[in-house]
This record gives C-alpha cells, sequence and structure tokens, in this order.
C-alpha cells in the first residue's frame, strides 16, 4: 500500500507478519492506561465508524482496554485517531475478498503488536481476545471465564 502516514510519529512502529514489515500506528499513551488482564480487539473496517461508534457507546463503553483494528489511509481515520485513542491502525489496504483479505493481516499484526508491547513489559495483561465490529462481547462473562479458570489458554 505504501506510507500513508509518517513513519517517525512516536506512534508508529513496525511489525513482522508473514514475512511482511507491517507499518502501524497505536497511541502509546493508550497503551500506558491499560490495567486489565485482557486486552481485546475489535476487528473493523476503516469505514465502519458507526460500528465503532456503537461498541463504544455499550459493551465497550469506557473501556481502555479495546482497540479497533483498522486498515485503509490513515488519513481516512486520523481525526477519530486522535479524539479516541482506541486505534490500532495498520498499513495495509482494507481488502476482504480472495487470498489479498487483510483480515490474517489485521488479526496477527494485533497479536504481535500487543504481544511486544504490552505482555512482554507487563504481567498485567494475561490473555489478548480477537473479535469483530459485528459482535457482542458479555465482558462480564468474559472475565469470569478466562480469569477464574487457569486451565484456560485460549477460549
Amino acid at each position: 500500500m505504501g506510507e500513508s502516514a509518517p513513519t517517525d510519529h512516536l506512534d508508529s512502529s513496525y511489525t513482522q507478519v508473514s514475512c511482511n514489515n507491517i507499518h502501524y500506528r497505536i497511541p502509546q499513551k493508550s497503551l500506558d492506561r491499560i490495567e486489565q488482564s485482557i486486552v481485546i480487539g475489535v476487528l473493523s473496517g476503516s469505514a465502519m465508524r458507526n460500528r465503532r461508534d456503537i461498541i463504544r457507546s455499550t459493551w465497550g463503553y469506557k473501556k481502555n482496554n479495546i482497540f479497533f483494528i483498522v486498515g485503509g489511509k490513515f488519513e481516512d481515520i486520523e481525526r477519530e485517531y486522535n479524539r479516541f485513542g482506541d486505534l490500532l491502525w495498520i498499513d495495509k489496504e482494507e481488502v476482504y475478498v480472495t487470498e489479498t483479505s487483510v483480515i490474517t493481516f489485521k488479526t496477527e499484526s494485533f497479536l504481535s503488536i500487543m504481544y511486544e508491547r504490552i505482555m512482554k513489559l507487563s504481567d498485567n495483561v494475561s490473555y489478548l481476545f480477537k473479535t469483530d465490529d459485528d459482535s457482542y462481547v458479555n465482558i462480564r462473562a468474559l472475565n469470569s471465564h478466562l480469569l477464574n479458570d487457569k486451565s484456560i489458554d485460549y477460549y
């Protein structure tokens, strides 16, 4: 896709996914505020702002451990990125058909970035959970299952 956002920004970095160097941005100040044991990544298309707003006003209300994983041109989501601080942007075109689908890159990028930027540096986060923007997550049930049953590695 090319460089659609400067790579010299404090929030900007790279991760390796399936032999691809993926440029991304995630607000460092938002990563620093995570206090929960579970970080949730929500796959979302860059044009799906209304779905993200619904999540922010329902099951994701006032949660600082939820990040929406979006691709596309950074300019298209820059205002939302700055306003909410809950976007993980990857520099990949939003394509969802055939073998060029970005879904795998977005999911693997979320896991790789959160592992490197949070889990390796802190004992607070124990789990990473990925969902989609058309799903409802019962946060209380998720916490109960993952945090109370120590035999669960993945859910």
